[in-house]
């Protein structure tokens, strides 16, 4: 009864806040890596586009190995000693430390340079994963209520919108920086110094707060071999739903992440203040958004809320580059897509990370286990996969429009810029409305499922009725 309560219990408001902090460094780095990674190698470092996109890219099969490595160390540590916080203080200086070295050109030859940048992209997968999936599955265990779970998310989704919003501003401190110390590396190094030491703080902060709040008791070990287990997952089809809408929102996503500095800086001929600002319109408003995400999450569903939010994303992103905006148009014209922008990505990673931890139970009353390492050792690698594999595509479309760093592009490399954000942001996020559309998990098949799943741990009878669609 007691690890039942324990399972089902309502978080205290600094827990969820001090949890929530810890997704300031979780997305802040992946997101700066995204947005300025492909810019700062093309137009600091000097390297090619289509090569830019392979150091982008170059983490994916190292990924393939050490995210299910890790959800499944996880997993098998001893619940007495820590499965997930652990990974926490371990990681909190190297991941500061790597952070710092994504954006830092040590000004070596070209040759050296290409193996630094593929070392540190591998050190980077390698230190995000050992950060990402402990902790995203800590919060899947701290409670089973599916409110709390939407409300512990939205105090994580918080804190990784704050560091969007201070991420908006990378421009304006490089500027600052490299009139401070003399060139454009140093001002990137220094910036990226900067975020590097907040992320660190906020790993410790996480790591703190949650203390006493991770489970001490896990049932049925799981002695399942990773062939097994992923035969497990792939019968999972809850997960199959889930996985789904998000890896297309995420090829979207990183569409536009990684041609929006592009097309703002060549296309709109902004200045570095302009880029700032109108990166900080997605960010800035989408904070309004946490909350009011949530309540629809709680009053309709969380699919209602990721089709609404999804759809308003879609349609801005095609519409106002394709139709309305011009090299000469106002800027207000831009913040218009940038505050569609914001409603989605705030609302991606929100709703998305809430959802996750249905996935487990479905997987825990069909086989008996726990294990929100494993589940979330998956999902990290698709969302870092598909992140680096769409990186590597829009580099390699940025050299075949002829993108030519810091000079004067072509009007087919400008159109070409629109395209890519215009029709590949939104045709991704038009499938990703789709199979949400049709994923069966909600409210009321969730409690029936849960329900189960704790009478049958207390040997009592129980049914199948009211969540049959989920198996």
């Amino acid at each position: 009864m007691v690890e039942k309560v324990m399972r089902n219990r309502k978080l205290p408001t600094g827990v969820k806040l001090g949890y929530g902090s810890t997704g300031f460094a979780a997305i802040m780095t992946l997101s700066i890596f995204i947005m300025y990674g492909m810019f700062f190698l093309t137009d600091v470092v000097g390297l090619d586009p289509a090569f830019a996109g392979i150091i982008l890219s170059i983490g994916t099969l190292w990924d393939a190995i050490t995210d299910p490595l890790i959800g499944s160390l996880s997993d098998k540590r001893d619940p007495k000693k820590g499965r997930r916080r652990p990974f926490l203080k371990w990681v909190a200086i190297p991941f500061g430390v790597v952070a710092w070295l994504l954006f830092t050109n040590p000004g070596l030859s070209q040759t050296a340079n290409k193996i630094y940048f593929i070392l540190v992209a591998i050190a980077f997968y390698t230190v995000q994963t050992i950060l990402d999936v402990p902790y995203t599955a800590l919060g899947a265990e701290m409670t089973l209520d599916y409110d709390e779970r939407s409300s512990l998310n939205g105090n994580r989704n918080f804190f990784a919108t704050i560091s969007g919003v201070i991420s908006a501003f990378t421009m304006t401190f490089v500027a600052f920086f490299s009139d401070k110390f003399g060139s454009a590396s140093a001002g990137w190094s220094a910036t990226a110094a900067g975020y590097a030491i907040i992320a660190t703080i906020t790993i410790y902060i996480g790591y703190k707060s949650t203390e006493g709040y991770e489970l001490t008791k896990v049932d049925n070990e799981d002695k399942a071999s990773g062939i097994e287990f992923l035969k497990d997952v792939l019968k999972n089809k809850v997960f199959l739903y889930t996985a789904g809408l998000f890896a297309f929102s995420l090829i979207s996503l990183t569409i536009q992440n990684s041609a929006m500095l592009y097309y703002l800086i060549y296309y709109m001929g902004f200045t570095s203040n302009q880029v700032s600002t109108a990166l900080l319109i997605a960010w800035v408003p989408g904070l309004l958004w946490v909350p009011i995400i949530n309540a629809i999450s709680q009053k309709w569903s969380k699919k209602v809320a990721w089709i609404t939010c999804m759809s308003i994303w879609a349609v801005g992103v095609f519409v106002i580059p394709m139709f309305i905006l011009k090299p000469d148009s106002k800027f207000y014209l831009v913040g218009i897509l940038q505050l569609c922008s914001g409603v989605g990505i705030v609302s991606q990673y929100q709703i998305v990370w809430s959802m996750i931890p249905d996935i487990i139970e479905v997987d825990e009353f069909k086989t008996g286990k726990r294990r929100e390492g494993g589940y979330y050792g998956i999902i990290a690698f698709i969302q870092k996969g598909l992140t680096a594999l769409t990186m590597l595509v829009s580099g390699t479309i940025l050299t075949k429009i002829g993108y030519v760093p810091n000079a004067e592009q072509s009007v087919k490399t400008l159109n070409g810029m629109k395209l890519l954000i215009a029709i590949g942001g939104a045709v991704f996020l038009v499938i990703s409305i789709l199979i949400a559309y049709f994923n069966p998990i909600n409210r009321e098949r969730h409690a029936a499922l849960t329900k189960a799943i704790n009478d049958r741990r207390a040997g009592d009878d129980y049914s199948t009725d009211g969540f049959k669609e989920l198996l």
